[in-house]
C-alpha cells in the first residue's frame, strides 16, 4: 500500500463546530442542526442544490474569508480518539494521508457491494467541489504502524482537540517532519489494506481517475484515506440495523421463518446475540446455520447476519425485489433510535443485527467474500472537517 503526506484545506483555528460525522451517518433531523451553523462542513458534504453550486459557493466562501485555507507544508494527520463504550473507556490511533488508489494494485480490498446510484452523486459531487471532502477508512494488520502512532502521540501534544456531541474526544497531530512522515510510509508499504468504510467514495474516485488525464488523473489517483489498525482496541464494529416503514403481517413473518430459525420471544434484550426483529414485542432469531448454507449455496463459516436479513428474511419470507430493498429499506446504526422509530409508527418493523467480532470479519474478507451493503459499523468514525483534499493550481 503506498501511502503519502499531502497539503490540506483545513479550517482556522477561529472556527467552531465545523465538523461533523460522515454524511451517510447523519440524520435529517441532525443536518438540520448541524446546518444552523453557516461554517459546518455539511454545508459541503450534504448540498441541496442539484447541481452542487452551493457546495462549491460554500468552499470558495470560507476560502475567501480565511476560514478555510491550506496548510504551508505537505503533512500526514496523526488522528487519536478517546470514547466511552459499554462503560468502559477505550482510545484509538490513526493516520490521514493521500493513499494510491488508481491503476489498482490489489493492496486495497473492498469488503462491499457497491450501487450506481450513490456511487454517482459522490463522483459529481467530488468532481463540482474539485475536492475529497471525506476520507475513506482504512485497516491494516501492520502490529510496528499501532506502535509508531501510539509512541508518537505519546511523546507530542495535539495540534488541536474536537468534542464530539456523542463523547468522542479526537487529538489531532499535524506531522510536518518529513523523517517522521518517511518511517510511517515505509512501516505500512508492504501491507495490503481493507476498506471498513466509503465503498462508494472509493469507487466514484477511481472512476474519476479513470475517466480523467494528466493532471486530474494524478489528483484522483490518490484517495484522502483514514487509516487505523485491525490488532487496535479501540477499533469495534457494529451491525447496521434494517427498518421496514411499509405495512408487515408480523404472524406470516413469523412462520414463515421458523424453517431457518428458532424464534425466542423476549423482554427488551440488553444485547444483542442474534438478529432480532422488533414489531410490538421483541423477537430473537436463532439461526439453524446448516439450513441456511444449503438454502444460500454457501459454506456455513461465510455466513453473516446481514447476509440471512438480505437473503432470507427480506427476499424470501417478504419477497422483496432487488430495486424495493435498495428504495425502501431504511439503514440505521443505533439500535434505541430504530425501536424508538417502531413505537412512534414512523416504521412497522425494526431489524436489530449484532455486533460483529472483528477477527470473524478479517477471516472472511481474506476469504475473498464481498459483503452485500451495509453489513458492518465501524465506531468511532473520523469525524468529517478534520482535513479536506482539494486540487489546487500549485499541488499540480
Amino acid at each position: 500500500m503506498k501511502i503519502s503526506a499531502f497539503r490540506p484545506l483545513v479550517y482556522s483555528d477561529e472556527a467552531r463546530n465545523y465538523h461533523s460525522p460522515p454524511y451517510d451517518t447523519i440524520s435529517a433531523e441532525m443536518e438540520a442542526e448541524l446546518k444552523k451553523n453557516p461554517e459546518n462542513i455539511t454545508h459541503a458534504t450534504l448540498p441541496e442544490k442539484e447541481d452542487y453550486s452551493d457546495a462549491v459557493g460554500f468552499l470558495e466562501d470560507l476560502k475567501s474569508r480565511g476560514i478555510m485555507k491550506k496548510l504551508d507544508n505537505d503533512c500526514i494527520v496523526i488522528l487519536s480518539q478517546k470514547f466511552r463504550y459499554n462503560d468502559d473507556d477505550y482510545r484509538r490511533h490513526g493516520i490521514i494521508a493521500l493513499t494510491s488508489i488508481y491503476p489498482p494494485d490489489g493492496s486495497i480490498k473492498p469488503h462491499e457491494r457497491t450501487f450506481d446510484g450513490p456511487k454517482r452523486q459522490r463522483l459529481n459531487l467530488m468532481s463540482a467541489l474539485k475536492c475529497q471532502p471525506e476520507p475513506i477508512f482504512l485497516l491494516v494488520s501492520n502490529q510496528n504502524f499501532l506502535g509508531a502512532l501510539k509512541k508518537y502521540t505519546e511523546e507530542h501534544t495535539p495540534d488541536r482537540q474536537i468534542e464530539e456531541p456523542i463523547g468522542v474526544v479526537n487529538d489531532i497531530f499535524f506531522v510536518k517532519d518529513e523523517e517522521t512522515i518517511r518511517q510511517f510510509i515505509q512501516i505500512v508499504e508492504q501491507d495490503n489494506s481493507i476498506v471498513a468504510d466509503g465503498h462508494h467514495r472509493l469507487a466514484a474516485t477511481m472512476e474519476l481517475a479513470e475517466l480523467s488525464g494528466g493532471k486530474w488523473r494524478d489528483f484522483w489517483g490518490s484517495s484522502l484515506s483514514y487509516i487505523t489498525s485491525v490488532s487496535d482496541s479501540g477499533l469495534l464494529i457494529g451491525g447496521i440495523h434494517r427498518c421496514l416503514g411499509f405495512p408487515i403481517n408480523m404472524e406470516e413473518l413469523l412462520n414463515s421463518l421458523k424453517e431457518y430459525f428458532t424464534i425466542v420471544d423476549l423482554e427488551k434484550p440488553t444485547s444483542l446475540e442474534n438478529i432480532t426483529l422488533y414489531h410490538e414485542g421483541f423477537h430473537e432469531l436463532k439461526p439453524d446455520l446448516d439450513k441456511i448454507a444449503a438454502f444460500l449455496g454457501k459454506e456455513k463459516d461465510l455466513l453473516y447476519p446481514a447476509i440471512m436479513v438480505r437473503e432470507i428474511i427480506l427476499k424470501k419470507a417478504l419477497s422483496l425485489e432487488e430495486n424495493v430493498i435498495e428504495e425502501k429499506v431504511k439503514y440505521i446504526h443505533d439500535s434505541n433510535e430504530a425501536i424508538r422509530g417502531v413505537d412512534e409508527k414512523k416504521f412497522s418493523l425494526a431489524i436489530l443485527l449484532p455486533s460483529w467480532d472483528k477477527y470473524s470479519f478479517i477471516r472472511l474478507i481474506m476469504k475473498g467474500e464481498v459483503l452485500t451493503q451495509k453489513s458492518t459499523y465501524f465506531y468511532p468514525k473520523p469525524p468529517s472537517g478534520i482535513v479536506l483534499n482539494c486540487y489546487s493550481q500549485e499541488s499540480s
